[in-house]
C-alpha cells in the first residue's frame, strides 16, 4: 500500500498533489469503479491543471506590488474577433517590451483575453513592476480604459490564480478566452516521492511555519483509477495585512 506525492515549491508556498499509484492496493481504502471521464470531467480537469500551472508561476516570478491590469476597449474599437484582440496585444507589448528594455528590466506577464457573450471584451495582464509603467500603459493602450491594481500576497495568489485562468468552464458569462505568458518563466521539475502507507482520511501535516490554505483542499476519487486524491497548499507564515479581494 502507499502513494505518491508531487511537491511543486517556491519561497511562497508549496502545492502538494498526492494519489494513491495502481500497483498498490491500501487496507481499508476501497477502491472505486474504474470508469471512462465524460467529456465534462475531462475538461473541468484541464481547467484546474491549468490553474495550478498558473498558481505556480506566479509563487515563482511575482512579488506584491507587482502590477494586476485590466485594459478595456471602447465600444466602438472593440476586435471582430479574438485574433483582432491578440494582435491588439501584440502590438501593445512590443511597445512595451521596448521600454523595459531601455530600463534594462527583464520583462515577465501573463494575460488572459475574455470575450464575453455579448462581445464585450478586456484584457487582464500581470506584469512586473518598472518605474513609470502605469504612465507607459496609458500612453500605448490606444483602445480605451486601463485600470490598476497593486499585487498583494496574502492566500499566495490563489484568488488571482483563479481569476486569470477563467474560461467558459467556470464563468458562464464568456464565451471565448484566450491566456497567454512570457516565455521566459521556466518552471522546475516538481519533487516526486513514492511513500508507503497512507489512506485518504490521514490527516493533513503542517509542518512548523506554515500554514495550510483551507480552500485550496481537494479531495476525490479519480475516475480513471478508481482511486481517492488529494491537493492542498501550504503557504509560509507572515504578518498578517490587509489584502486585495483578487489574491
Amino acid at each position: 500500500m502507499g502513494y505518491r506525492e508531487v511537491r511543486r515549491e517556491s519561497k511562497k508556498a508549496v502545492l502538494i498533489d498526492q494519489y494513491m499509484m495502481f500497483k498498490y492496493g491500501s487496507p481499508g481504502q476501497k477502491r472505486n469503479k474504474r470508469r471512462k471521464p465524460t467529456p465534462e470531467e475531462v475538461k473541468k480537469n484541464n481547467q484546474y491543471n491549468k490553474k495550478r500551472k498558473i498558481l505556480w508561476k506566479l509563487q515563482t516570478y511575482f512579488e506584491e506590488d507587482d502590477y494586476f491590469v485590466t485594459l478595456t476597449y471602447k465600444r466602438d474599437q472593440r476586435p471582430e474577433d479574438m485574433e483582432g484582440a491578440k494582435k491588439d496585444f501584440k502590438r501593445f507589448l512590443d511597445k512595451v517590451r521596448k521600454e523595459f528594455k531601455k530600463a534594462g528590466v527583464e520583462l515577465r506577464w501573463m494575460r488572459n483575453i475574455e470575450i464575453g457573450t455579448k462581445k464585450a471584451c478586456h484584457i487582464h495582464l500581470i506584469i512586473k513592476r518598472l518605474d513609470g509603467l502605469d504612465k507607459l500603459i496609458r500612453k500605448n493602450w490606444k483602445h480605451g480604459g486601463v485600470n490598476f491594481q497593486l499585487m498583494y500576497e496574502d492566500g499566495s495568489f490563489r484568488r488571482l490564480a483563479d481569476y486569470i485562468a477563467k474560461s467558459p468552464i467556470n464563468d458562464k458569462s464568456l464565451s471565448e478566452t484566450d491566456f497567454q505568458c512570457s516565455r521566459n518563466m521556466p518552471l522546475p521539475e516538481p519533487k516526486v516521492k513514492e511513500i508507503k502507507g497512507w489512506s485518504i482520511t490521514r490527516k493533513i501535516r503542517v509542518p512548523e511555519g506554515w500554514q495550510l490554505d483551507g480552500e485550496s483542499v481537494r479531495e476525490g476519487v479519480n475516475p480513471v483509477t478508481g482511486y481517492p486524491y488529494r491537493s492542498y497548499m501550504l503557504v509560509r507564515e507572515r504578518r498578517k495585512h490587509d489584502s486585495k479581494d483578487q489574491n
